[in-house]
Formats: C-alpha cells, structure tokens, sequence
C-alpha cells in the first residue's frame, strides 16, 4: 500500500468521524454499557470498534451522497469526498460488512444480529441517492421518513451496543431507552443549521417544516425525559440504585427551558450561547451513569 493511499485512507477516516456522537468518535455509550453490564474489558474494545466501523460508514456514506450540497455550502471535507469517490465507497461498503461480521460473531444475544441488518438497511436508504434513490425520495428527505428512521435505528442500534457485553435483558432495554430518548432529542436540532442548503435542495426536512422554537421545545423535553428515566429505572432496581443520582443534570435542560421561557422562545445571540450547553448535558448525563455505576459494584 503506498503512502498517498493510506494519506488519502486517513483523511476520509477523518471526514467520517464527524458529527462527533457520544457513541462515537466518544465511546461514552461503550462506557455507559459496561459499566451497567460489568462485563470484561475486552467487550467494551469489541464495542468501540464496533461503533468506529458502524458510525464511519454511515457517516462517509451520508456525505458521499450529500457532497454536492456539501460543496454548494462550502464545507471543505466535501473536496476530500469529491477527490476520492471510489474510495470512500469502497471504505463504507468494507466497514458496513466489518460492522456486520463483529456483530456475528461477538454479539451475545442473536436477535442482535437482526437487528443490525435493520439499521444498516435504514441507515443506507436514508442517504442513498445512487441506487434506491434514484427512483424513491430518500427518507433524509421528508421528516416524517426522517423522524421515522431515527425512531427505528436508535432503540436497535443501542440493543446491538449492548449486546456486545450481555444478552438482551431489562437492564439492557433500559440502557436502549435512555440513550434513545438523549440520540431522538439531539436529532431534532441536527437540521438547523443546514435549513438554507435544505430549503435550496427541496427538502422537507424537520428544520424545513416545524420552527426551531417548536424542535428545541421538544428536543429539551426529551432530555428532561431521559434524566427522569434514569431516575425512574433506579428506583425500579432496574438500573443501581445510586445511578439516580446522576439525573440532577436535568437541572441544566430545565434551567434552559426557563430562561429561554422568559424571553418567550426568541431565539437570541443571549439564548443561542446558552443553548449550546444543552447538548453537553448529555455528556454529563451518561458520564455520571457510568461514574455512579461503577461505584454501585464496589
């Protein structure tokens, strides 16, 4: 392999690592399952890199297909997509099938494995323009398509995450629950900031069609949800006991709920810098899951 290849490899690895997830390129929904699942070392490994071929081919995939709108809006990692098409197909094609085949052979429940097909299948037709898209709108396209792959690929992806550290139990459906609630409510607002390419390309997407007043009310309530969740599943004995403790980072949604209420959801430069945190309670919030779940085992 000569070094302008694995140069070229490296920067589209680089382009698939964006947007940065808690899943991936942070393995904090690695972390979080194996600190419920007490589970080995080496399945939280087998997780993360589960997760890096997962969410890299999905990604390149999203872009590969998205790249003319990506150049129109001046997004520089579309030169490197445009640069080497074949590549990066070839890439997202290898890492759906390493994705697929870790899952075959390390996935402790074997619904799992079903799974998996279910959200390569939705995950490739969500961005497909070049096959399947030639002739149906693609589902990124239209938010009801949009909303509905989200709900269908976060629940069943999570469940594959946990598989890797144990079958599938209530313990396992609960840790699916609260990362979707945290993944549906960040992917209400992932269109906003592309409503001007989307609007010029046609797309009825979330941002298109609902304001962003109406998404970051719901977006906020479902990170409330997800705090009260775990609050709800701790004391159910579900998850530790002590694991409650980490929904006091709801305090940071609801904070943001009020102050945005006070100027009665106008959107401001004010309230735009204090909007940015809400994303960052997610982070908080399954880094004290973790951190309380692994005091719970001492």
């Amino acid at each position: 392999m000569s070094l302008n290849l694995i140069q070229r490899i490296l920067l589209i690895l680089k382009v698939g690592s964006a947007p940065i997830t808690f899943a991936y390129p942070i393995p904090l929904a690695s972390f979080v399952a194996f600190s419920l699942s007490g589970s080995g070392v080496e399945n939280f490994i087998i997780s993360f890199v589960f997760c890096f071929f997962f969410f890299t081919a999905i990604n390149l995939w999203n872009h590969l297909n998205d790249v003319e709108d990506d150049i129109k809006g001046g997004k520089n990692y579309a030169k490197v997509i445009v640069n080497n098409k074949q590549l990066t197909f070839t890439i997202v094609v290898t890492f759906y099938i390493c994705s697929g085949l870790l899952t075959f052979f390390f996935a402790k429940d074997q619904t799992s494995l079903f799974f998996y097909f279910v959200c390569a299948f939705f995950t490739w037709i969500y961005s497909d323009k070049y096959i399947i898209g030639k002739t149906v709108k693609r589902l990124k396209e239209w938010y009801v398509t949009e909303l509905l792959t989200y709900l269908i690929v976060a629940p069943l992806y999570t469940l594959v995450l946990w598989s890797f550290f144990s079958p599938i139990s209530d313990k396992g459906i609960a840790f699916s629950l609260i990362l979707t609630s945290f993944v549906i409510s960040g992917m209400l607002l992932k269109d906003i900031k592309d409503i001007s390419e989307d609007l010029s390309s046609g797309y009825r997407t979330l941002a298109v069609v609902f304001s962003a007043n109406l998404l970051l009310k719901i977006s906020i309530s479902l990170n409330i949800a997800g705090n009260i969740l775990i609050l709800l599943l701790s004391t159910l004995k579900i998850l530790p006991l002590l694991c409650g403790l980490s929904s006091v980072t709801a305090i940071i949604p609801l904070y943001i709920a009020w102050k945005l209420k006070q100027e009665n959801w106008i959107l401001s430069d004010c309230s735009a810098s204090l909007i940015k945190f809400h994303p960052f309670s997610y982070l908080l919030s399954l880094s004290l899951l973790t951190f309380f779940s692994f005091i719970s085992t001492l």
